[in-house]
């Protein structure tokens, strides 16, 4: 397929439909939680208690002070949750969307991005949880902290974008990915600093320093609770987002037209 064909068939069309995205990612919230009485509010008060239980437990385990430990661990668990369940979906995209690949003429991509726009949603839906925490204990917010906070999100969500187009193709194509991907994002929350501190490990640095995770947790949590160097964490953030991009605009260039015959 021509460069041209692909920027026609496949990106130009993911702007005139941006709306619709939203749309049916707000759809797929509502239908979820359809006739309860919470909604989605569920979400909230289900990592409300996750972290409520973590922090009574962990901060003293690891000898910490409750007061700035609910906060570090309120960003960490909403963004890990964010990350992890946007990465785990884009396993299973093309799969769950098989009968609209077979029987209408969309751009691939759109569903992707339906998942990642969705979860979005759910994580914009989330953050005043974690925004409440650094009131309650009094932690200092900077006015520059939105617009910083704005510009991460989009530097994790092309990362997660670049993730999730390799995912869904790999996975469609060699369904033992999805159930790789399932098995090792348990071990990997454990090892990337959701509910502990980065700076408690001296030796093994390499599951911090070499664990993208890390860096795209901080993007979010490192503007309220310094704990990184925010220039470094943008940095290769930044570095690995174009990198992972590029790959994944070429994978998806050459496999994509095969997506209807995998489904």
């Amino acid at each position: 397929m021509s460069q041209n064909n692909f920027l026609t068939s496949e990106v130009l069309p993911l702007f005139k439909n941006l709306p619709l995205w939203t749309t049916l990612a707000w759809q797929d919230i509502t239908a979820k939680y359809k006739r309860t009485v919470l909604g989605p509010f569920w979400i909230s008060l289900a990592i409300l208690i996750f972290i409520t239980s973590i922090s009574i437990v962990y901060s003293q385990i690891l000898k910490t002070d409750i007061k700035s430990y609910i906060p570090y661990l309120s960003f960490g668990v909403i963004t890990w949750m964010f990350i992890a369940t946007t990465i785990v979906e884009s396993c299973s995209c093309f799969i769950d969307y098989g009968g609209y690949i077979k029987q209408l003429k969309t751009p691939y991509l759109s569903f992707v991005l339906r998942i990642i726009v969705r979860n979005n949603i759910v994580f914009l839906h989330n953050i005043p949880i974690a925004l409440l925490a650094l009131v309650v204990f009094d932690v200092d917010i900077s006015l520059l902290s939105l617009p910083f906070l704005l510009f991460n999100l989009l530097i994790l969500n092309l990362n997660l974008l670049w993730i999730c187009m390799l995912l869904s193709i790999f996975s469609l194509r060699f369904r033992d990915v999805q159930q790789f991907v399932s098995t090792i994002i348990q071990p990997i929350f454990f090892i990337t600093p959701v509910i502990w501190n980065a700076n408690n490990i001296v030796n093994s640095r390499f599951v911090i320093d070499y664990n993208l995770f890390y860096y795209l947790i901080e993007l979010i949590r490192g503007i309220f609770i310094k704990t990184a160097d925010m220039s470094v964490v943008v940095f290769l953030s930044t570095i690995v987002g174009i990198i992972g991009s590029i790959l994944a605009i070429l994978i998806f260039k050459k496999y994509h037209q095969k997506i209807s015959l995998w489904v």
